[in-house]
């Protein structure tokens, strides 16, 4: 499922004539750059318009800007403002520097010289691999695969010595995922591909098919070509993908594991009577419920951060209409013309509601690693209690959980209930994971 990695202060407010030169623009952004700089927000706040005043108070600044520095550090400098001008508003870019990387200040000023928007863009953070992985110890390779009309590559990561290895395909979650499943400055899928790589173990990860062709796939359910579901978003690359690996030669094809994280993992009693020649099956932070009744959980989570106006909460409870009507029972027989779960179609959410997945878990036949963060606040310890009990009695089935991870594995705070800004926080995956994934793979026969 996927993130925001910008954090917005407000939207633009009204104006009121009177003559601003962009010269001036550029030396306001610079102060207010400098209030930030020496936490004085109640002078940030007083330069707000009246909408702006109604809309945000000096604690939120405060909150934002921590989140800022604590992802990027402290700001020690500035670069050159850049000022355009939108109708009666001066929308002004400066760039700021922080100790661990760049973002850009965005503020909006109106005729009047009071700030009608405000914007703290985070720039890009490199990624940088654990501290204690050797990345020498790793080797990539580039495999393509894809239909004709959605090609495709991804990478096989290994031990730079040795062979023949046991393979996992790192299958994605929800959403436009791309291969290192890149969301802020981190990268999940490479840090588990990299470790294990480092301990003996290859790995397979790629661009899911809805990171680039997302409207394609819609266009050809619409069109009556091809429904969008599970099979052209996740199995017909799948089933390639593992018919290639088995044929490497630096691989073991009867050692070829998937790993699936969130929907991936979801997606395990499926891919389990889809897939051939697979040895065994781990879900990170998987689910057996429904994915709308998780994303209405989700949205209901977020939205008690703040205090919802009426047009917001009229919103929210429209949202949650799409959410039931894309619900097994629902769906079947729901008109076309009814609002659902978007970008998702009809189509999609019909082909899952078929699908009886706690009776298909318990169908395998196959070893499975069930792995949980306690602080997930997108598939909770309510799933995993779901898989634990629907599993109950079923040999080779390992669950564990981790009491300080979040959805992505990683530690963010450490404590209390996640959110998406823990997401921005640069580090990875930890390797209290990588540790138990290479050490129940090693231990399959």
């Amino acid at each position: 499922m996927r993130f925001i990695g910008v954090v917005l202060i407000c939207l633009f407010a009204s104006s009121i004539q009177a003559q601003v030169s962009k010269a001036w623009c550029e030396s306001e952004a610079v102060r207010v750059f400098e209030w930030f700089k020496a936490d004085s927000f109640d002078a940030v706040y007083s330069r707000f318009d009246k909408t702006m005043k109604r809309q945000i108070q000096p604690d939120m600044l405060e909150g934002v800007w921590g989140q800022v520095t604590m992802s990027l550090g402290l700001a020690s400098d500035h670069g050159e403002a850049v000022v355009e001008e939108m109708d009666s508003l001066f929308v002004t870019l400066l760039p700021i520097k922080l100790q661990k990387g760049k973002a850009q200040l965005k503020v909006t000023f109106d005729k009047t010289g009071l700030i009608a928007g405000l914007f703290i863009v985070p720039g890009q953070i490199p990624y940088s691999p654990p501290a204690w992985l050797n990345p020498e110890k790793i080797k990539e390779v580039k495999i393509d695969f894809g239909e004709p009309q959605f090609p495709n590559s991804g990478k096989l990561s290994m031990p730079a010595s040795g062979e023949p290895f046991a393979c996992v395909i790192i299958v994605p979650g929800s959403g436009g995922i791309d291969k290192d499943c890149s969301i802020g400055p981190n990268k999940i899928y490479k840090d588990i591909a990299w470790g294990l790589a480092s301990k003996g173990i290859a790995s397979f990860r790629y661009d899911k098919r809805t990171h680039d062709y997302l409207g394609q796939l819609v266009k050809n359910d619409q069109d009556g070509k091809e429904p969008f579901d599970i099979r052209t978003e996740y199995l017909q690359d799948l089933k390639e993908i593992v018919k290639k690996l088995a044929k490497r030669p630096e691989l073991n094809a009867k050692r070829i594991y998937i790993l699936g994280h969130s929907q991936g993992g979801a997606l395990i009693p499926l891919f389990n009577e889809e897939l051939k020649g697979i040895a065994g099956f781990i879900s990170m932070a998987g689910t057996l419920r429904p994915i709308p009744e998780l994303a209405k959980e989700q949205v209901a989570y977020l939205s008690s951060f703040s205090k919802l106006s009426k047009e917001d909460s009229l919103k929210l409870e429209q949202l949650y209409r799409k959410f039931d009507n894309s619900m097994p029972g629902k769906i079947e027989n729901l008109d076309k013309n009814e609002p659902i779960f978007e970008p998702y179609t009809h189509n999609y959410w019909k082909f899952l509601a078929k699908l009886d997945m706690p009776k298909m878990a318990v169908a395998i036949r196959k070893p499975m690693l069930f792995l949980q963060g306690e602080r997930d606040y997108q598939v909770t310890m309510k799933d995993f209690e779901l898989w634990k009990s629907t599993l109950n009695g079923k040999s080779d089935c390992t669950l564990k959980t981790y009491p300080k991870l979040n959805h992505l594995f990683l530690t963010g705070r450490g404590e209390g209930p996640s959110d998406p800004n823990e997401y921005n926080r640069p580090e990875n995956v930890s390797e209290e994971v990588i540790l138990d994934l290479v050490n129940w793979l090693k231990s399959r026969p």
